[in-house]
């Protein structure tokens, strides 16, 4: 999909620490409660996001604490659509790519409207549309 340019662009760089998990829920739904998304679809904006971090942090504690590691999360606010797009330390490959994580990746596939693994320095990009969906957006 052709990205269009933003109207408004909010990016939180986290250290990729569980305690951090609320900074980001409570961002995600403050951002899609300004559009105009309902309560239900801001819900699923959150646990997106949050499932996406949780992801992050169980691929970083196996090689122990990651005092230095974090994630990027870029929320770019378009007329009818909201874009995610996930940024992860160097060296870190995405648990959404892995198969054991599959459960986790149709969860995040059934709360966004697009779902993208990779890109030029992503690991995830998601796209959750507002009233007037995704031909709208592209119009």
């Amino acid at each position: 999909m052709a990205q269009k340019s933003a109207g408004e662009v909010t990016v939180l760089c986290v250290p990729l620490k569980s305690e951090y998990v609320s900074v980001l829920r409570a961002t995600a739904g403050v951002i899609a409660g300004n559009m105009t998304f309902n309560y239900d679809e801001i819900m699923q904006v959150r646990i997106a996001v949050s499932e996406v971090f949780d992801l992050g942090v169980k691929q970083v504690a196996p090689e122990g604490p990651a005092d230095s590691a974090q994630i990027t999360f870029s929320f770019a606010r378009h007329l009818r659509a909201l874009e995610i797009v996930v940024t992860e330390p160097e060296g870190v490959g995405h648990a959404l790519a892995l198969p054991e994580w599959q459960e986790s990746r149709a969860l995040i596939e059934t709360l966004m409207d697009e779902v993208e693994l990779g890109g030029e320095g992503s690991a995830v990009r998601m796209v959750k549309y507002g009233p007037g969906g995704q031909g709208a957006w592209r119009s």
